[in-house]
């Protein structure tokens, strides 16, 4: 159960870099996937500061960033509706003391 909880936890930290990136790797400025924000943090400040429009690159950045977007909802489905909800099952079965972010147990 304990593996299995640590792996949740580093699935969880990966969608969040997916979405907002490493902030370690990014404050040593080392070279990483580009996360969905990063893309459309491209796409605003280059629209912020033209009056021409969004260019190819532009649309191109958002067309990524929204299918990444896609992997990332179905993925965190997969976490919040069946992998957590299956550990939390198995963590009441093993009779585990409930801790605080679990649904409280009900009447055994």
């Amino acid at each position: 159960l304990h593996a299995r909880t640590v792996a949740l936890e580093q699935a969880n930290e990966q969608l969040h870099e997916r979405l907002r990136g490493n902030r370690r790797r990014s404050r040593y400025n080392d070279a990483e996937p580009m996360s969905i924000n990063h893309r459309l943090n491209v796409v605003r400040s280059g629209l912020g500061s033209s009056t021409y429009g969004p260019t190819a690159q532009h649309r191109e950045q958002v067309a990524i960033a929204r299918a990444d977007l896609e992997r990332l909802r179905a993925d965190l489905a997969r976490l919040t509706e069946t992998d957590l909800p299956a550990l939390e099952a198995d963590l009441e079965r093993a009779g585990v003391p409930w801790t605080p972010g679990r649904a409280m147990p009900q009447d055994r």
